[in-house]
């Protein structure tokens, strides 16, 4: 043996014993000390720290009772949602220069609306979070919603983040008590454990029936092999177990490209390109205020013309993946809907408008997003005739959706408003236009990019729209 094979072998020798000699090497690295199995959040932190999400100290332990700062949630929000930071060439925040440790996470964090920058534009990294903005921002990274109003004595109906320590509760996030201490400075342990939860539903509280959600339909999965069964909506979330072609599966929510199933006790997600809908939940859709409503809708643009463009979007794609996604809400609510476009298609604004009338549809619901010159303009409005027969109807309908796209989104309600736009004068029945944000600001651009943005849409435009006949 040659003296450079001598030494590559004795250092391969060498590496696999500090591996495998007495197991400290691989317990530092999979264990911290400070967090033992009996410890609270165990199972959590150490989910989190096995898929490189978040790491000890130089020390090799986690001191799970320190607070955790804003830029540190930023780093561990970002690594479970498996989103690269952000390279920007300006920092967004005066106290975050381009040079911060954190920078390219909270860029990330703040251009996927999870975190926000405080009114006079700072960021403040190294702040402590509060239990309060804790679950403010993890509801927003994982789309969590569902729970009405919070049990923990200490949070009251108007409290700014309510909806969101519900919504924790609701998702089996976290642990219900007397009281949430919602002003407390939350600890890397909580945090941590809070976050694994969202990520990984096998890990939720509570999790034996499905907690938000009715069965909308049975599925049939149609995959050659085995069907991947995963923790979130997207092949970046971990594998929860497998199904095989013929197995059928209840679906509880559509999100996005994925279905939500049921696997053993936990909830999972699987595409939705394998599997096959062969049954509806009869009981669902024939107690739904929607059930055989014909509803018209009208991603706006397509083909040769794009709409608006700005900030590496397009309105004609936004538009017709939230309408191909309310199309699919609609259906398994029990609606007969039908959309004027439902590819990459340019169709004359007549001829959208000859659809919904030929079809007799009961509603009409265009969608657009919006843009103008300045970079200011944002938030969410509405559009009705001004001159319409069903003026009174189609107003109703534009508050009803109107307001639950600000409520879902977060965006700001510019309200309803009225203009001849020639689908709605041309339709037969009430009709609204809907403008979902503006391309040309940035903050409503990074909301449309994020891969939950088409379901949460659709989801506030099949609420209103539920709304609108529940009140009838």
């Amino acid at each position: 043996m040659s003296k450079k094979g001598f030494i590559l072998s004795f250092v391969f020798i060498l590496f696999l014993l500090l591996l495998v000699g007495n197991g400290q090497v691989a317990s530092a690295q999979s264990k911290f000390p400070d967090v033992p199995s009996s410890a609270w959040g165990h199972k959590e932190i150490h989910s989190l720290a096995h898929k490189g999400i978040i790491t000890g100290h130089s020390d090799g332990t986690f001191r799970p009772n320190n607070t955790l700062t804003r830029a540190h949630g930023a780093v561990i929000l970002t690594g479970a949602l498996g989103v690269e930071g952000l390279k920007v060439s300006r920092p967004t925040f005066p106290d975050v220069s381009l040079n911060h440790w954190a920078s390219a996470e909270i860029e990330r964090a703040v251009q996927q609306s999870i975190f926000t920058g405080r009114k006079d534009g700072k960021f403040y990294s190294a702040e402590s979070m509060n239990k309060a903005q804790a679950a403010a921002i993890i509801a927003r990274a994982f789309n969590l919603s569902g729970g009405g109003t919070s049990s923990f004595s200490d949070i009251q109906a108007d409290y700014w983040t309510a909806k969101e320590i519900a919504a924790l509760e609701h998702n089996g996030i976290v642990e219900k008590g007397s009281r949430y201490e919602p002003g407390k400075a939350i600890t890397r342990a909580q945090f941590a454990t809070y976050v694994a939860r969202a990520q990984d539903p096998s890990l939720r509280l509570n999790q034996s029936q499905p907690s938000n959600d009715t069965v909308q339909f049975q599925g049939e999965v149609t995959v050659s092999s085995t069907l991947n069964v995963r923790a979130g909506a997207g092949t970046n979330y971990s594998v929860l177990g497998s199904l095989r072609s013929g197995q059928k599966v209840d679906v509880f929510a559509t999100q996005g490209s994925w279905y939500k199933i049921k696997l053993g006790n936990s909830l999972g997600f699987v595409s939705s390109a394998f599997v096959k809908k062969v049954s509806s939940n009869s009981n669902n859709a024939s107690n739904s205020v929607l059930n055989n409503r014909i509803i018209a809708i009208d991603p706006g643009h397509g083909g040769k013309d794009p709409g608006s463009v700005a900030n590496g979007l397009q309105e004609k794609d936004v538009v017709l993946g939230v309408g191909l996604e309310l199309n699919k809400q609609l259906q398994n609510a029990g609606a007969k809907p039908l959309m004027t476009r439902n590819n990459d298609t340019f169709i004359e604004l007549g001829q959208r408008a000859k659809i919904a009338n030929d079809a007799k549809a009961d509603i009409f619901v265009s969608i657009h997003a919006n843009a103008v010159a300045s970079t200011a303009g944002n938030g969410t409005e509405t559009w009705i005739s001004a001159s319409s027969a069903t003026k009174s109807e189609s107003r109703d309908l534009a508050y009803k959706i109107n307001k639950r796209l600000v409520q879902e989104l977060g965006t700001t309600d510019r309200g309803v408003k009225e203009a001849n736009y020639s689908v709605l004068v041309q339709t037969d029945m009430p009709g609204v236009l809907i403008e979902l944000g503006f391309l040309t600001n940035s903050k409503d651009a990074a909301l449309m990019k994020q891969s939950t943005y088409k379901t949460r849409a659709a989801n506030a435009i099949r609420k209103g729209i539920e709304d609108y006949y529940s009140s009838k």
